[in-house]
């Protein structure tokens, strides 16, 4: 990622800093990693006499976690969000949470100053940010280090199969199945491994109506997919080297139904081998057996990068995977 334009008198490269701070949220309370527009406010309706109304205050963009990091960063950095161009390593949807999301950004250093310390970085960091929003780790990366390009993702789906309610300090981030009691986790330990692989993952993606998000490629390789005992439940992990948009919840969907019955192995193989048949937005929008998981069981846990060694080497001589888009 390459910072923004410097100003006239600064275009000295050893200027400029790029940064990759791990972070850890509760992703309950916000409209996912992507800044969100402001809510539309309707104008006033002309007429009606009475004189001039008070104008309206202009409502605030919703909140997102890449809003609150800006709005902490802009503070430590002294930079303009254009300045820093903060990007993620995943782009998690409203509702979902973290544990390893990496985020990257630009910072100046002033002549005659040290750049800032990672250290102070984090310091400072969660003395800003809300308690749902924690940094763990910050470290300098090359300035044309792009944090979309992960070697690898790991995301898990955490499960209530208590027997009784669930339990309060945990429900914003377990699924609870309708009936918990009937799920068969031995045939969704099956059913998980035949998504291992390299697959065309097309029907185990959301498209919207006009077939745009079938422009990506739609081919991702699993590495792993465990059912995991915890206590008073039961967690999905799935790695990967990369996930269309909702694959994970579609996936953690289609295991759920074939863990309650509604759905034999076999549908899931033949998701699979159908592959991208299903061309246009109306045909993947049809019923595929399964409903989308919801959000709140979704953690993001963990993002691997090469080696620090492989990200000094010169651009041409480093073997990166391509860009994700989930």
């Amino acid at each position: 990622m390459q910072p923004a334009g410097s100003p006239a008198g600064e275009d000295d490269a050893e200027l400029w800093h790029s940064y990759a701070v791990t972070l850890a949220y509760d992703g309950t309370d916000y409209w996912g990693w992507q800044l969100q527009a402001a809510p539309a406010v309707a104008a006033p309706q002309p007429g009606g006499g009475g004189g001039a109304k008070p104008a309206k205050r202009q409502p605030r963009p919703r909140p997102t976690i890449q809003l609150r990091l800006e709005q902490a960063l802009t503070k430590v950095t002294g930079e303009p969000r254009e300045v820093l161009k903060v990007q993620a390593a995943g782009r998690t949807d409203a509702g979902v949470h973290a544990r390893g999301q990496v985020a990257q950004f630009c910072a100046r250093r002033r002549r005659g100053r040290p750049p800032l310390a990672p250290a102070a970085l984090l310091r400072a960091l969660n003395a800003l940010l809300p308690p749902n929003i924690r940094a763990v780790a910050a470290r300098e990366v090359p300035l044309d280090f792009n944090v979309r390009y992960a070697l690898r993702k790991t995301y898990s789906y955490d499960l209530d199969l208590a027997p009784m309610a669930a339990d309060p300090f945990l429900h914003r981030f377990r699924h609870r199945p309708r009936h918990p009691e009937r799920l068969r986790l031995e045939a969704m330990a099956d059913a998980a491994q035949l998504l291992v692989g390299t697959h065309d993952f097309s029907n185990f993606a959301n498209v919207s109506a006009d077939g745009s998000h079938a422009r990506k490629n739609p081919v991702k390789t699993i590495l792993r997919y465990q059912l995991l005992p915890i206590e008073g439940g039961a967690r999905l992990e799935v790695e990967g080297t990369g996930f269309l948009y909702k694959q994970v919840r579609h996936m953690t969907g289609a295991l759920l139904a074939v863990g309650s019955g509604q759905l034999g192995p076999d549908a899931i193989a033949a998701a699979l081998a159908a592959g991208g048949q299903a061309r246009t937005g109306a045909q993947r929008h049809a019923w595929r057996g399964w409903t989308v998981a919801e959000a709140r069981g979704l953690c993001l846990q963990a993002v691997e990068y090469p080696a620090a060694s492989e990200l000094l080497l010169p651009p041409e001589q480093r073997v990166l995977p391509s860009s994700d888009e989930d």
